[in-house]
């Protein structure tokens, strides 16, 4: 299973897709039009994807980062005798 980071990393740029930003943008201009949206479109799908991308990276890392702190501060209390974990109880 993927996780939502390579998910979005392999999002692709559909043809369906490209045909629209041509026959939005290029049409009627000749020449290598076509092939001149395509790569801005590819182009701009990449970037989007990688933002995408980032975001997910960065929202993983600060829920990690709240875990380890809150480890830590459960930690600091143990030490400092403020919390007694539960003996187990034996019969």
């Amino acid at each position: 299973m993927m996780d939502l980071h390579s998910e979005i990393m392999n999002i692709q740029a559909t043809p369906e897709n490209i045909d629209k930003a041509y026959r939005e943008t290029g049409e009627g201009y000749g020449g290598d039009t076509r092939w001149l949206v395509e790569q801005a479109y590819k182009r701009g799908h990449r970037d989007a994807r990688h933002a995408a991308a980032e975001l997910v990276v960065k929202d993983e890392y600060e829920k990690q980062q709240k875990i380890v702190n809150t480890l830590r501060c459960i930690n600091a209390e143990i030490a400092a005798g403020r919390w007694v974990l539960p003996q187990k109880v034996t019969k």
